[in-house]
């Protein structure tokens, strides 16, 4: 493990020799899916939104590192008898830190029109807010960090980008006795954005 990574290292540090900078500022949509919902309830996926920029450095083989403010949303569906459920809404805000390694397919130095990036990573998320609007339940507590582990594909189309990517949770989304669920959040967002490019 520790040869392949020292492998991929050094490879994304070659490319770099001929590398070029670019700031990708972008604005996107996400559905968030978590897992264990508590007994006799079920999480139903909302449309989120995130912003930010990513640094990417790199020729054919890249690197990214970025800052990303995301909103995510996720109904809590609950049975209370046979005839009637109680529904309600968990709103967190995060800061996200994405890392992310990729390929593009072409060789970015000839310059195509439209070039494909298949993409691997890691992202932390550090909540800034949360309620939960449900009747009966207080706003529980997030724990203190999210972890993700990132796959993805991006496009680029001249000085514009598509991305999207499905992240995987790692550890639990709560930290709260009130509330004692495992859940783990799942993560698919798209992003379109603009590349800005200062070295080649």
């Amino acid at each position: 493990m520790r040869t392949l990574l020292t492998v991929t290292i050094l490879a994304v540090l070659t490319s770099t020799v001929q590398a070029q900078l670019e700031i990708r500022p972008y604005v996107g949509m996400n559905q968030q899916n978590l897992t264990a919902p508590p007994p006799l309830s079920s999480w139903k996926s909302a449309t989120g939104y995130q912003f930010g920029a990513d640094l990417v450095l790199g020729g054919r083989m890249f690197m990214s590192a970025g800052a990303q403010y995301m909103a995510t949303s996720t109904v809590l569906n609950t049975t209370l008898t046979t005839q009637n459920t109680a529904e309600g809404t968990l709103n967190t805000g995060l800061l996200r830190i994405p890392l992310r390694l990729g390929l593009r397919l072409m060789d970015p130095s000839e310059q195509p029109l439209v070039n494909l990036r298949p993409f691997v990573g890691f992202a932390a998320g550090f909540p800034l807010s949360s309620s939960f609007d449900q009747d009966g339940v207080n706003n529980v507590e997030l724990g203190t960090g999210q972890f993700h582990v990132t796959l993805g594909a991006g496009m680029d189309i001249s000085i514009f980008f598509i991305d999207l990517g499905y992240d995987m949770g790692l550890n639990p989304v709560f930290d709260d006795n009130s509330f004692a669920v495992d859940s783990k959040s799942n993560i698919l967002q798209v992003n379109a954005g603009l590349r800005l490019k200062f070295a080649r």
